[in-house]
């Protein structure tokens, strides 16, 4: 059986798998990501290849901020990986216009002070989120380091993996987020149009997928461990 590496959103604490891993039969290990250590895609990817199974097929899945670690990983092929589960993610940056220019602009002190309810449902978990699911992700942010926030925050608007999602030839499946306010919607095209064998998984969910549609989202990325598995057999 394959085991699943789950890699985290922004927080990088993994906490915010929790309304997932109930619904998961599969193996699997949370890649948690320093929280008081300023680290970039470049850093963070190493620690990533570190983490990864010594033996045994394994499947990353990569949430949004990780998704570029996952096209990292899957454009390296290390031995036993048999595909990648991409959620609401990008290879580039997702905001479009000046936004993805701000860069220069960030500063620890704007993520200081933890993100308001309001903000949380109105970017990550929809107008509907419970209110238990917008404690918890408050509380993962809580947990980081303002500048830590701000480094992380620097690399989404500054990456560029075409050349790794290029590279990839392993199976992949993207999680797509009908209701995403955070992620520019043409990004999946643009990765399907880079990775011929992607699949695309339409999910009627704000960005937090795996938070919002846990159980939905569990049996699809069982399905994929499923058929590739099968796959990788013969």
């Amino acid at each position: 059986m394959s085991t699943l590496v789950l890699l985290p959103g922004l927080d990088g604490t993994g906490d915010n798998f929790a309304p997932l891993l109930p619904h998961l039969r599969s193996p699997h290990v949370v890649v948690r990501y320093p929280v008081d250590r300023p680290l970039g895609y470049e850093e963070l990817f190493h620690l990533v290849v570190a983490a990864l199974p010594a033996d045994g097929a394994f499947v990353v899945v990569g949430e949004s901020f990780s998704g570029a670690l996952a096209l990292r990983v899957a454009a390296l092929a290390p031995p036993g990986l048999v595909g990648v589960v991409l959620v609401a993610t990008f290879h580039k940056s997702p905001v479009g216009g000046a936004l993805s220019h701000a860069a220069r602009f960030l500063h620890p002190r704007m993520f200081a002070m933890p993100m308001p309810a309001f903000l949380v449902r109105r970017l990550l978990a929809g107008p509907a989120a419970s209110h238990a699911l917008v404690e918890r992700m408050q509380q993962s942010l809580a947990q980081v380091r303002p500048e830590v926030v701000a480094r992380r925050v620097k690399a989404v608007l500054e990456v560029d993996e075409t050349e790794s999602a290029r590279a990839v030839r392993l199976p992949v499946t993207y999680f797509d987020a009908t209701e995403d306010a955070l992620v520019r919607r043409a990004l999946a095209g643009e990765l399907a149009a880079l990775i011929p064998q992607l699949r695309v998984v339409a999910f009627d969910s704000a960005h937090l997928i795996l938070q919002c549609q846990s159980e939905k989202a569990a049996a699809a990325i069982e399905a994929f461990v499923a058929e590739h598995a099968r796959s990788s057999a013969r």
